[in-house]
Order: structure tokens, then C-alpha cells, then sequence
């Protein structure tokens, strides 16, 4: 136990892992202990300009100095920390208590940033906080996150059951931060879940178009119906930690249309059932969904031009894993609105084959609901509503067969492209319980222009009645396989 006061001159070191009992001035190197430790002072601590207030940091025990009385920190003093440091995020050491306060502060401090702590100062406490690591190979999606999370916990703005969780996100091994986990955080799972409402939307304009192409031409009341499967695999976006994502759909229209000489319209309604999974990030998103819409055609010599418009409502579950293998899920619904115009053209090649160019444009909004997650412990999120837009143009070159007089079979093949005009992209924002800072992520898109191939054929069981098969692929980048099968009869 020292006593008495005590002054550390300029260049002079003073370090005691013990008591002191009395007031220290220190104008050279204060050090709380030798070795690590925790210095008790009885008294005053009053560190002069040009000093230096040395903390050495290890996994198991640090420098730490207690002061009953005030501590005085002049301007132009430093605090350097060295050692290693275990401190998960969010978690504090007590560097300095003063039980009388604490004035001033550093002007200079050294070692933080390579431990990744932040020095944290109140009226009474020097405090180190641990931060997460970043890493310039970490992709924007989740260095983004790291900085929200970084700057909520500097300005203490995390609550203390998310602080507790937080070590989820740093790999034990290294205790860096982990990639992986982090972009679990993110409501990436529910961005990507609107392109389901985007891919339920094509599918009903790809189930009116392969009606159409087999609809009657003689006037009269007339039904249809078609059953739908496709399957849709999306690429994901490494920079932007982006996963990869299949989608599955299936379903069915039925309706009724009725024609004139030189057009027809009808009405439908139908299900579609869809489902999502991203691997990567162990989410599967499942919808039930109800659409009903209008159609019709006119022709004019050998001009067709088709219109659609329909709705689709889904209700939707999502089932995710979040950081430290809890289950999350979030039930909601997917609106979305379709339209849909195309022209063609029928030229005859001879008397039982035709070609026929065909341009078309596609709209589909989707609207996704507000939810709450259940389960999914500190890292649940709840997720804004929100909205997406998708363009779609295409164009196809068809060639016809079985157009003479009588034929049954009615064999046809396409070659063209779907491209994205607009929009596409989805995007999710929402919040953590005890962070104040929303978070917002990206999820799966639609780009580009891809290739579509389709062929199939339609034959008349009887007269006023016949079945359809085709296939619709899409090839590319995030490209789509579809079988559609259709029933037509006269009433």
C-alpha cells in the first residue's frame, strides 16, 4: 500500500497493482498496475498535460484504476491501450471509475481502433466498448449493417436484450465478425418473397396467352380453363450478399368467354400456389393465392390484338433461420395487379401452316404487408409494407400448324425474348426490438433480356372441344421452365 502524495514527473512511469492512499499528479506514464491489474487510489488523480495514462488489455484481466476522489484530465494528456481485447460488441470495461467524477478527457487516444473499441466517457466512468469488426471483402448489404449497429452502439442506442445476443454475430473462433450470420439479420428474406407476387403475375399473363392461341373463333359462349407449373431459378448477387433463390409455382384458371365474328372476352378466376427457397440463408416462403381478372381479342384481318388484366391475392408465410439457429416466420399477404397487351400478326405460309409475329407488354405491381415476426428471439424483425413495379416486353416469332379446314392437331413453336424493361428490384425494410436505426435490404431481381422458347400443340376431341399442351422456357440468367395444359369447349 503506498501513502502520502504522490507526482509523477515528466518521463517518469508509476504503475501499482494495489492502494494508494492519497493524491496522485502525473506529469510522465500513469499505469494502474506492472502487470494487469486495478489500481485503488484514495484521493485525487490529476493527469497533467503531456502525460500519459497507459492500459494494458488481455482476454482475461485489464488495467483498470478506481479513485474515490475526482480525476483531472488536462488537455494534451493521452490514454494508450495495449494488449489484446476479447469484448464482444456492445459489451464495456471499466478503464477509469471516479467516485468524485471525472473532468476533461484525452486529447489523444492510441490502440483503439486496432483493439476495434471505442473509449466511452461519463461523469464518473472511462469506459472501453467493444465494437464489430469490418473487413473490406464484406459485402455492401452487411457492411452497411455493421456500420448501423456500430454507430446505435456508440450512441448507446441498443437495448440490453439485443446487446446479450449480438455475440451470434461474431465468429467464436476469431472474434471478427461473421459474414454469414449477420446477413441473417437483415429482412433480405422478405424482399425476396415479393418476387413471388412478380412471378405469379407472368404466370398468369404466360396461362391468358396459351388460352388465347387455342380459344374458338366461332362466335357463341365458349369455356377455358388452364393448369400451370413453372419453376424459376434466380441468381443472386455476391457484392451485395444477395442470395440465390428458386422459385416454384402452380395453380389454375377457369372462366368463360364469349365471342363475335371478329372478337371475343371472358372472364376467369383461379389459385396459384408458389414457393421460395434461399438456401443460403435457410428461408423458404410459401403463398396461397386467389386471382381473378378479364381478357378479350379482337381481330382484324390478320391483325389480333389481346388484352389482360387481372388480381392476384396471396396469403404468405415465411419461415427463416435467424443468428444462433432460432426459428423465425411472418405470416402476411402479396397483392398484386397484372395487365397485359400484345399484338400479332397471322400471315399463311400455305394452306396448314402460318407465321405469326407477336410484341407484347407486361405490367405487375406487387404490394407486400406490414409484419410482426414470430419467435426469432432478439433477432425477430418487424417489416414494413412496401411496394414493387415490374415492366416486362417481349417479342416472339410463332410459326402455326393445322390451319386447313377440318385439322385436329394443332402443333405451334415460338422463338423469342422476354426482357426487364423497369423496375424489378425489391427491397425490405424494417426493425430490430432495442435499435432504434431501421434496417433495410435487397433481395432478388429481375434483369436483363433472356431468351424464350415455346412449342405445343391443341387438339380437338371433339367439335367444340379440345385440349392443349405447351411449354414456355425462358433462358439466361435467372431463367424459367413452365408446362401449361388447357381444356376449351363450346358450350
Amino acid at each position: 500500500m503506498a501513502a502520502s502524495n504522490i507526482i509523477v514527473g515528466s518521463g517518469a512511469t508509476f504503475g501499482s497493482a494495489g492502494a494508494v492512499i492519497g493524491n496522485i499528479a502525473v506529469a510522465g506514464t500513469l499505469s494502474p498496475g506492472a502487470s494487469p491489474g486495478t489500481m485503488t487510489v484514495t484521493g485525487d488523480v490529476a493527469l497533467a498535460s503531456g502525460s500519459t495514462a497507459l492500459f494494458e488489455l488481455t482476454p482475461t484481466v485489464s488495467d483498470m484504476l478506481v479513485v474515490s476522489g475526482k480525476v483531472t484530465i488536462a488537455q494534451g494528456s493521452t490514454l494508450r491501450l495495449v494488449g489484446a481485447s476479447n469484448l464482444t460488441p456492445g459489451r464495456r470495461l471499466d478503464l477509469i471509475v471516479a467516485n468524485g467524477g471525472i473532468t476533461g478527457s484525452f486529447s489523444t487516444i492510441e490502440g483503439a481502433q486496432g483493439l476495434n473499441l471505442h473509449i466511452a466517457q461519463s461523469s464518473t466512468r472511462l469506459q472501453a466498448l467493444g465494437l464489430f469488426t469490418t473487413d473490406t471483402t464484406f459485402s455492401s448489404q452487411v457492411s452497411g449493417l455493421l456500420s448501423t449497429l456500430n454507430t446505435a452502439l456508440i450512441d448507446d442506442k441498443v437495448g440490453a436484450g439485443l446487446i446479450a445476443a449480438l455475440p451470434a454475430l461474431v465468429d467464436p473462433t476469431t472474434g471478427k465478425s461473421d459474414q454469414r450470420a449477420l446477413a441473417r439479420v437483415t429482412p433480405q428474406a422478405y424482399a425476396s418473397a415479393t418476387q413471388l407476387a412478380l412471378e405469379d403475375g407472368l404466370s398468369i399473363v404466360d396461362a391468358s396467352r396459351a388460352q388465347v392461341r387455342f380459344a374458338p373463333e366461332a362466335p357463341g359462349l365458349f369455356g377455358f380453363g388452364q393448369a400451370i407449373a413453372s419453376r424459376r431459378t434466380q441468381d443472386g448477387d455476391t457484392a451485395a450478399s444477395v442470395a440465390e433463390g428458386k422459385l416454384e409455382s402452380t395453380g389454375g384458371l377457369a372462366g368463360v368467354g364469349y365471342g363475335v365474328e371478329s372478337a371475343w372476352a371472358g372472364v376467369f378466376v383461379g389459385y396459384l400456389n408458389g414457393r421460395q427457397r434461399i438456401t443460403e440463408l435457410d428461408v423458404s416462403t410459401g403463398t396461397d393465392g386467389f386471382a381473378i381478372g378479364a381478357q378479350g381479342q379482337v381481330r382484324l384481318g390478320g391483325f389480333q390484338l389481346g388484352a389482360m388484366a387481372a388480381h392476384n391475392g396471396a396469403d404468405v408465410e415465411t419461415r427463416r433461420t435467424a443468428p444462433g439457429g432460432i426459428t423465425a416466420s411472418g405470416d402476411y399477404k402479396l397483392k398484386s395487379w397484372i395487365a397485359d397487351v400484345n399484338l400479332a400478326y397471322r400471315a399463311q405460309l400455305n394452306g396448314d401452316w402460318a407465321v405469326q409475329p407477336r410484341l407484347g407488354a407486361s405490367y405487375v405491381r406487387a404490394t407486400r404487408e406490414r409484419l410482426v415476426e414470430r419467435g426469432g428471439g432478439a433477432f425477430a424483425l418487424t417489416v414494413d409494407g412496401d411496394k414493387s413495379t415490374a415492366w416486362f416486353v417481349d417479342g416472339q416469332v410463332e410459326v402455326l400448324g393445322g390451319q386447313t379446314a377440318g385439322a385436329r392437331l394443332h402443333p405451334y413453336a415460338s422463338l423469342g425474348f422476354r426482357s426487364t424493361a423497369g423496375g424489378g428490384d425489391t427491397i425490405a425494410s424494417g426493425g430490430l426490438a432495442g435499435l432504434t436505426t431501421p434496417i433495410s435490404a435487397v433481395g432478388l431481381a429481375r434483369s436483363g433480356t433472356l431468351a424464350t422458347v415455346g412449342a405445343g400443340a391443341g387438339y380437338d376431341l371433339a367439335p367444340g372441344l379440345s385440349v392443349s399442351a405447351t411449354y414456355a422456357g425462358e433462358f439466361g440468367d435467372g431463367g424459367r421452365q413452365a408446362l401449361l395444359v388447357g381444356l376449351n369447349w363450346k358450350f
